[in-house]
């Protein structure tokens, strides 16, 4: 499930709610992950051609709901490339 998508059930709200901290959450882990990899394809040489270090396309939805992690994201895409 996206991010972007992520409902929490209560007794009060049996069919779901939109939970924006859960939401920042997934996208911080994703982000976090980001960086790891890219610090893990900067430490070995594969000789690989291409490594793909990006989050899910539906997840950039959510970026835009918390600028810092739309910064940090920017950040990391300029990484991944110069990776």
């Amino acid at each position: 499930m996206s991010p972007a998508l992520i409902y929490t059930h209560a007794l009060k709200h049996s069919n779901g709610s939109l939970d924006p901290a859960w939401t920042c959450k997934v996208i911080r882990v994703a982000l976090n992950y980001m960086q790891e990899l890219i610090r893990v394809e900067r430490c070995r040489n594969t000789g690989w051609d291409k490594t793909v270090a990006d989050i899910a396309g539906p997840d950039w939805e959510a970026l835009a709901a918390s600028p810092n992690l739309a910064q940090q994201y920017e950040l990391l895409k300029r990484d991944a490339k110069e990776a």
